[in-house]
This record gives structure tokens, sequence and C-alpha cells, in this order.
């Protein structure tokens, strides 16, 4: 219901491995979005305050990954050696384009990946969100009214769903 849009971007990934314990890997991607016509309204529905030229809600014209981990045997425990392993990783997304001209807040975010390994045993912790960044992971601009007593104001209002705050994973694991 949007009508035509033009996309064009661009992504670069890479990866390395300078030491047999040390990985990274790093991601960009770019794109610009816009609508090609003014969308058409739905009857009985508000402006959307989107116009021909406008850029693409929702789409983010850039976004970046950047992963670093360590993984190396630290002892011997018998016949095993007892591994570990440790991971960071960080997330970018740049302002999205939202209606009305609105746009949303850059999200930045951290991760934590560790464990240990030792024979068929696996003990391992991940920690998303590591800094309990606030964030919208979902932004909308549109007319809303919640009070039913009250006449529409006709104006749009910002609405969001909030991103997931620190969120820790423990694993056990056994290998057969």
């Amino acid at each position: 219901p949007i009508g035509p849009t033009t996309r064009i971007g661009a992504v670069f990934y890479t990866q390395t491995r300078p030491l047999p314990w040390l990985y990274g890997a790093f991601s960009v991607t770019y794109v610009k979005a816009t609508l090609d016509e003014t969308p058409v309204p739905e009857p009985d529905e508000p402006p959307s305050g989107l116009q021909a030229g406008d850029p693409l809600p929702f789409v983010p014209p850039w976004l970046m990954r950047l992963d670093l981990g360590v993984a190396e045997n630290l002892v011997d425990l018998g016949k095993y050696p007892l591994r570990g392993k440790l991971g960071l990783g960080y997330s970018f997304m740049g302002e999205r384009p939202l209606q009305f001209s609105e746009t949303s807040a850059r999200v930045n975010l951290l991760e934590l990946d560790a464990g240990l390994s030792w024979w068929f045993l696996e003990l391992g912790l991940q920690i998303f969100n590591l800094l309990d960044a606030q964030y919208a992971a979902q932004e909308f601009v549109f007319e809303s009214n919640w009070n039913p007593n009250a006449p529409p104001s006709g104006q749009p209002a910002r609405h969001i769903a909030a991103g997931a705050p620190r969120t820790f994973l423990f694993q056990i694991g056994f290998r057969l």
C-alpha cells in the first residue's frame, strides 16, 4: 500500500583470524531508500505524512556490526584440555526515518559471550544489551487518541515498542 520505492545501497563485510586464537569480523551496510510517489490515502484512514522523495520509513541508512573473539586451551586437566572462549559484539543502527519528517534515535548495543569446555561438558554465559541501554526497538508516528471522551487532536504522536533490557543466558551442554 505504500507504493513504488527506490533502494540503492552497498554492503561491506570482512573477517580475520590474525592469530589462531583471535577472530574478528566487521560489516557495514548503507542504503538510501526513498518513496517514488506520494502514497494514496486509504478510505477512512488518517494521512500517512509521507510524500514522494521522502526516505522510506523504518529503513535505517546505516547498520554496522563488529565482533571480536578469543578461544584457547587454558590448561590440561587429565587427558582433556580446559578450553576458554570470550567474545564481544557491537551493533550500531543509525537514525531510522519515520512518518511526518520524524527520525528515531541511534541504537548502540554491546553483547558478551563467555564459555568454558572440558571433555564432554560445556558451560556458557551470554549477555545481551550488556550496558542495559534503553532504546526503542520499533518507533511509529501516527494520529492516536487514547481518551475516548476527548475530541481527536489530529496531531501525530510518537509510539514505541521498547527494546530488550540487559538479558543473561546461562548454558550447560553435554557433547556426546
